[in-house]
């Protein structure tokens, strides 16, 4: 009677980790999330990778859109040329897992913005699993007198000229690590982002998931 039941449970977990690969939830995700593909673009994508071939379709802007990688956790799409997708399942318990998503835009800088869903895509709150990056995690509070002397803006008016934050998110497709990219310089003019480099305390940062949440890694 034990066996029956441990051979019950080890088919029942095994259908509930299935169903929680990156490949089952993508091609089940609503329309209205990415509504660049339709859900025989992301199902033909998943095809072509699995026969060796190059996972390109036409979207629903008649634009090829590409299928970059595919693991069991993790998928990353070129929908176009500025325009990217990253999917991660990320495990809560031995059981469980849930969605991270990532979706970036670049014109004269890039930036992301980051989803979390549970494995039938109902929206979990982000804040329960991640605290974002803010500005000060990416800039000096004082200025090297070194540094100073050499700026052609004052310090206050650089940092007022970035007062937009920009970050590009990318997940790790082997790891589950996230790492954030500052790019609020890449939008500056170009004497004021030549000034602004310097007075970087972090380009990067990278969090790592454990317990449930995406932390800074030290």
């Amino acid at each position: 009677m034990k066996r029956i039941l441990y051979i019950i449970l080890y088919i029942t977990l095994a259908t509930s980790l299935h169903a929680q690969e990156a490949r089952h939830v993508f091609v089940n995700m609503p329309d209205s999330l990415l509504p660049t593909l339709t859900k025989v673009n992301r199902a033909d994508c998943i095809d072509f990778l699995d026969s060796h071939m190059k996972a390109e379709v036409k979207n629903r802007f008649d634009q090829p859109s590409e299928m970059t990688r595919l693991t069991s956790d993790y998928i990353a799409m070129q929908l176009s040329p500025k325009h990217t997708f990253e999917l991660k399942m990320l495990p809560i318990n031995d059981t469980t897992r849930i969605i991270c998503t990532i979706q970036t835009v670049c014109s004269a800088a890039c930036d992301s913005r980051i989803n979390f869903y549970d494995a039938t895509w109902k929206p979990l709150k982000a804040e329960s699993f991640i605290i974002l990056p803010t500005q000060s995690d990416f800039l000096s509070d004082t200025i090297p007198a070194q540094i100073a002397d050499t700026l052609s803006t004052p310090w206050e008016s650089l940092r007022t000229e970035a007062d937009l934050l920009l970050m590009h998110a990318s997940l790790a497709d082997s790891t589950s690590t996230l790492t954030f990219r500052y790019t609020t310089p890449d939008y500056l003019n170009k004497e004021s982002s030549k000034n602004f480099i310097p007075l970087l305390k972090n380009r990067e940062i990278t969090y790592k998931w454990q317990a449930g949440r995406f932390t800074p890694h030290q």
